[in-house]
């Protein structure tokens, strides 16, 4: 059985080819020598942005005791209470993680499913436009896609839905993409006056693939 938590991501420098590199790592990991609490993991990324979804083959008490770390019940089955909803709004509300989704009375294996999805459109996103991230100049789940005032200009991936060009890029990777295909992701219907936050559970749901992490199946 997995067990699966939220964890935030660190940069560390590794040397590769004899060049030292900025890499981006679970914190608490072998990876990351500032406090290491386990090794052998999987691990989904929120694209770019400092948090991924995580896959142990055990519970780890010790990362669960950490303030900076969400741990989801061992068993996927139970069903959220008024209390849980609140807790998962507010660990990943700082993240920019959509939770508006998650309600009262629903197991937490879909919720678990509902934000490893949202990961795999971000890293499809973001690395389709060169590692951007979703939430350029200080963005939230709550902003539009595509702000009014901001530049139309498209890059990377397809054209942007409302067209036009101005000075400067657009401003996030999703509004990059808006018009497009990322990945798996097909991205050509996308409304960039819509919220990030709904825009990102949107796209999510064309993955209805079994995913895989770390030796489980979400």
């Amino acid at each position: 059985m997995s067990n699966y938590f939220i964890v935030p991501v660190v940069q560390v420098t590794q040397t590769f080819g004899g060049q030292p590199q900025t890499v981006n790592v679970p914190k608490y990991s072998a990876l990351d020598s500032t406090e290491v609490l386990y090794s052998n993991f999987g691990a989904i990324p929120f694209g770019v942005e400092p948090a991924t979804l995580l896959s142990l083959s055990a519970t780890n008490p010790a990362l669960t005791a950490m303030p900076d770390v969400f741990t989801f019940p061992a068993d996927l089955t139970t069903l959220l209470a008024d209390a849980d909803v609140t807790a998962l709004d507010a660990f990943c509300a700082p993240l920019n993680i959509p939770t508006s989704f998650a309600i009262t009375g629903m197991t937490w294996q879909a919720v678990l499913q509902q934000i490893a999805q949202v990961f795999l459109v971000a890293q499809a996103v973001s690395g389709a436009n060169g590692a951007a991230s979703l939430f350029a100049n200080g963005a939230t789940l709550d902003d539009a896609v595509q702000p009014v005032q901001a530049a139309q200009l498209s890059k990377g991936v397809g054209n942007l839905k409302s067209g036009g060009v101005s000075q400067q890029a657009a401003p996030s990777a999703l509004a990059n993409a808006a018009g497009g295909v990322a990945g798996p992701f097909d991205l050509t219907n996308v409304d960039v006056s819509q919220s990030i936050g709904d825009t990102l559970l949107s796209i999510s749901q064309q993955f209805s693939a079994p995913i895989l992490i770390g030796g489980g199946t979400i």
